[in-house]
């Protein structure tokens, strides 16, 4: 994607900035991420981190039956090859609690 000339890109090092921390910086990334999916689909609601969550930080729907999810991951100054295997491990536990989920096996 192309950024105009003059338009400088999205700075994401502004979470840690407004709110002092990383462990801050993280929450209100989660926040804003959460934001930007009920701009676009009704009903998100945000989920406090808890272990058996199965990953997920907001979702739109019933979660007796169809859902969206929306999983946020924050790695500040960048993002390593660790990292991206935590994105991918998270993503996996949330598919397979899922399908665990409809199959009546619900896994935390």
């Amino acid at each position: 994607m192309a950024v105009a000339a003059g338009v400088p890109p999205i700075q994401f090092g502004v979470h840690e900035y407004r709110t002092g921390s990383a462990d801050g910086a993280r929450a209100d990334f989660e926040k804003m991420v959460a934001q930007l999916a009920a701009a676009t689909t009704p009903n998100v609601r945000m989920i406090a981190a808890n272990p058996g969550d199965w990953g997920v930080d907001a979702f739109a729907g019933d979660l007796g039956g169809a859902i969206t999810v929306w999983q946020s991951k924050y790695f500040m100054p960048v993002t390593t090859t660790s990292h991206s295997q935590q994105i991918r491990d998270s993503l996996s536990h949330a598919l397979k609690s899922a399908a665990g989920a409809v199959s009546g096996t619900m896994r935390s």
